[in-house]
């Protein structure tokens, strides 16, 4: 399968995904393009824009397989919100080395060119 975000955003099936790991309280758009990035360079690539729209770019070399954990939202309350465990997601390993991204509970792979 050819590497486009398009393919990732169909197989990292996030509809209420909030959080993960490696990016704080971020959004599925940014998993998508962690991902993306990472495998298309071959380790771990992180692309951000601040507030005052300057590029800030985390990499990490040595980081060639890492692993995305999805969560959701389970309410608000006056003061913010409270997070847990997203029980029905799945947790994604990104192997960039070998252009993979597994998914852990459902055995799903996709490999890409």
């Amino acid at each position: 399968m050819k590497l486009t975000k398009k393919a990732l955003n169909e197989f990292i099936g996030w509809t209420t995904s909030r959080y993960n790991n490696y990016l704080g309280y971020g959004t599925k758009k940014e998993a998508v393009d962690l991902a993306f990035n990472s495998i298309k360079n071959g380790y771990y690539t992180l692309i951000w824009l601040k507030r005052d729209k300057t590029q800030v770019v985390k990499e990490d070399k040595e980081k060639t397989v890492f692993e995305i954990r999805c969560a959701s939202s389970v309410g608000e309350s006056g003061t913010g919100k409270y997070w847990k465990v997203k029980q029905s997601g799945d947790d994604y390993i990104v192997d960039c080395i070998n252009k993979t991204i597994t998914a852990i509970r459902s055995n799903r792979l996709i490999r890409f060119d």
